[in-house]
């Protein structure tokens, strides 16, 4: 009479026990690197003030780089030259609300509700 759980059972063949063992060691660590730095179990997440920074900052279409206006949402080297064209031709304070982004050629409303809360302009009716 067999065992009744016998039927479960099973063996890894050498060539399988090297192999897996193979696979262990080169991914325990890469495993244990991935984990780095997270927090688990209710710990604090750390902060990094460049990114907080960043996240509370306001930009002003009116006086604005390329780069500063290429990192709102939506807004890419294309749109940012749009901008700076159309800040060139209707000279200091084009933009008087957010929605004077819509007169920019390749700015949406779409844009405009994406961008607006990050401009440090009066949002107007959007």
């Amino acid at each position: 009479m067999t065992h009744p759980r016998a039927k479960y059972e099973f063996a890894f063949t050498p060539v399988q026990v090297r192999a897996l063992c193979v696979l262990l060691a080169a991914g325990l660590p890469a495993l244990g690197a991935s984990a780095f730095g997270r927090v688990w179990f209710g710990g604090t997440i750390p902060v990094v003030e460049a990114h907080v920074a960043a996240a509370r900052e306001f930009l002003d279409p009116n006086t604005a780089s390329d780069g500063s206006l290429e990192r709102l949402p939506g807004v890419g080297p294309t749109r940012a030259g749009a901008i700076l064209q159309y800040r060139r031709e209707k000279g200091p304070g084009a933009f008087r609300t957010a929605r004077d982004l819509e007169k920019v050629r390749g700015i949406g409303p779409g844009t405009v509700r994406k961008i607006a809360p990050h401009l440090a302009i009066p949002r107007g009716d959007i």
